[in-house]
């Protein structure tokens, strides 16, 4: 009974690990895809800049 208990200790801390990993690299992605959201949102007020601006050169 003791060294089932050890390995489903063993087994719990492993599958913590592996949760608290995940965890980690869902956090690595949502910062990556709010930085590209950043730039997508920059890249569109360029771009509605330059539309302006060639609308007013009658472009």
């Amino acid at each position: 009974m003791i060294a089932e208990d050890e390995a489903d200790g063993c087994a719990l801390e492993r599958v913590d690990l592996a949760i608290a990993d995940a965890l980690s690299t869902i956090d690595e992605v949502r910062a990556a895809l709010d930085a590209a959201a950043a730039q997508i949102a920059r890249g569109l007020e360029i771009l509605t800049d330059r539309a302006k601006q060639s609308a007013a050169c009658g472009y």
